[in-house]
């Protein structure tokens, strides 16, 4: 008798649920539907990992772009630094690995 109690009550529930959205967007006030997890519009990449050189078992280097512009970066225990790189095009390309 409890489990259907219990059923009858989780119905009534998700019904009001439905028909208040149901009036929501009948009146209005709801003038998109509501953004679906599986429906989302893919952002465009601002950052990108483009290569990664293991040094030791404690340190890495790391070049990454961020729009469009290369960022070499020491990564170890101690922190993150950023190493400047020269903005010669023909530099960029031979330390992006582009250079033919």
């Amino acid at each position: 008798m409890e489990l259907f109690k219990f059923v009858v009550a989780l119905i009534i529930t998700f019904g009001l649920l439905g028909g208040t959205l149901w009036l929501l967007r009948r009146w209005g006030r709801l003038e998109q539907p509501t953004r679906s997890f599986w429906r989302r519009q893919p952002k465009a990449k601002q950052l990108c990992s483009r290569e990664r050189l293991v040094l030791s078992s404690e340190c890495t280097l790391h070049l990454i772009e961020i729009d469009q512009c290369p960022l070499l970066l020491a990564v170890s225990s101690k922190g993150v630094v950023p190493i400047p790189i020269p903005q010669n095009e023909r530099y960029v390309r031979q330390v992006a690995g582009c250079a033919r």
